[in-house]
């Protein structure tokens, strides 16, 4: 049921990714994947439409306060799928390895960090370089909450080990060690949208914050393969039987599948 649910979501983000492509480099599509496309798009908003009645009441909420008028924009569902891509990815490999309480933590919190900052990202348009800008950094804030929250566990699990009182410092050692490769990845993406939003102001062409979104997730995927590769090497392993590999692997396979099919279609199939 698991390896199930893993495929059906692997496919959803692949479909999502073709469409955030898509949508952000204004790509014209043969007919069959236009069509692919176009009805994943409109299963999709099926499917999320289901969350917005529970959605719009927490927004008009909002504008009240502060006077804004808040819409969502179409792509806040794919921004989800594309959030719990890398999420998802490392709770099923937790699961593997036998971590099912860490899995199911970070699973539950990622789902729920990755559902209000896509809400935040599809609350901007992409017309504009810092509309823009704001569709990107919200959903790599959002991954950084969640990785703080996931260290937050593994430290206080490591903790929890120790014979007696454990010093609040053996917390903070295990939670620093790991947060500040984190914000590290964080901050590489938002140099990333600095670069593209400096770019649109002096070209006068808007680079889309799903681009750049894309860019950062591709970047992700590049460094989860490289650093379970050196883990796997040092330990004398098989790549594949390191789960930051796997992360990598599965983010980069679903990268390449979008690739591809954005590749047919936009010659002419």
């Amino acid at each position: 049921m698991f390896r199930v649910f893993g495929v059906a979501a692997a496919i959803a983000a692949i479909l999502s990714l073709a469409i955030l492509g898509w949508q952000g480099l204004g790509l014209h599509l043969g007919p069959t994947f236009d069509w692919v496309l176009t009805s994943y798009e409109k299963q999709a908003a099926r499917f999320f439409g289901l969350l917005e009645p529970l959605i719009r009441p927490a927004l008009d909420a909002l504008a009240a306060v502060t006077g804004w008028t808040l819409s969502l924009q179409p792509h806040w569902k794919h921004v989800v799928v594309l959030l719990w891509l890398n999420i998802g990815a490392e709770s099923r490999n937790a699961w593997r390895m036998g971590d099912k309480g860490y899995s199911v933590f970070s699973g539950l919190v990622g789902l729920v960090i990755a559902l209000v900052a896509s809400i935040a990202s599809g609350l901007f348009t992409l017309d504009h370089p810092l509309s823009s800008a704001f569709v990107a950094l919200f959903p790599m804030f959002g991954y950084l909450c969640w990785a703080f929250a996931a260290l937050a566990f593994h430290a206080t699990n490591f903790s929890s080990g120790f014979r007696g009182r454990a010093p609040p410092r053996m917390w903070w050692s295990v939670f620093y060690s790991g947060a500040k490769y984190s914000f590290l990845r964080f901050s590489v993406g938002v140099t990333f949208v600095l670069i593209a939003t400096t770019w649109s102001y002096i070209s006068g062409q808007v680079i889309s914050g799903l681009a750049v979104l894309g860019v950062w997730i591709a970047f992700f995927a590049l460094y989860w393969l490289a650093t379970g590769a050196l883990q796997a090497r040092d330990e004398g392993k098989s790549v594949f039987d390191n789960a930051d590999f796997q992360h990598g692997w599965i983010m980069l396979s679903t990268i390449a599948g979008a690739i591809g099919l954005l590749s047919l279609g936009v010659a002419g199939i």
